[in-house]
């Protein structure tokens, strides 16, 4: 809110800045390209202006497979039980835990667990079509093989 006083000063310029606001808005209308009276203007994007010039190409091997899903999932569930149960033994050092221990080293070390997460992952990332659930599960089988 201006001030009174300031009021008082600025009301001699009214007609002024009034006329200049109305030139301003008529001839401030601008497109993408210029001013739509030159010729050079439109909507941006029109005219074909950001098409893409590459055909883009199919690529099935960056879709997961499913039954490569399951199998991993099911693995995964094997190795949290053994490691729960590792967990359990934690306190003393026996035959059961390191049975736990090295039964999770060798499911995670397994050529059939590289070959799942081969079919699962493309530049380290896993591959599209799998669910948020699906993805963790796929970075924490990574994370594991990486960690042992």
């Amino acid at each position: 809110m201006i001030p009174r006083a300031s009021r008082k000063l600025l009301q001699p310029l009214r007609p002024l800045l009034r006329s200049t606001a109305a030139n301003v808005r008529c001839f401030s209308v601008t497109y993408s390209g210029g001013q739509a009276t030159e010729g050079q203007g439109g909507y941006y994007g029109s005219g074909g202006s950001r098409v893409i010039q590459t055909s883009v190409q199919h690529r099935p091997e960056a879709l997961a497979d499913l039954s490569a899903m399951e199998r991993l999932e099911e693995i995964m569930n094997e190795v949290e039980e053994l490691e729960t149960a590792a967990v359990a033994e934690e306190g003393s050092l026996n035959d059961v835990l390191l049975q736990n221990k090295a039964a999770v080293k060798e499911l995670v070390t397994s050529s059939e667990m590289t070959n799942l997460l081969s079919r699962l992952e493309m530049n380290g990332q896993p591959k599209w079509g799998l669910s948020t659930r699906e993805r963790e599960i796929v970075k924490s089988a990574r994370e594991k093989i990486d960690y042992m």
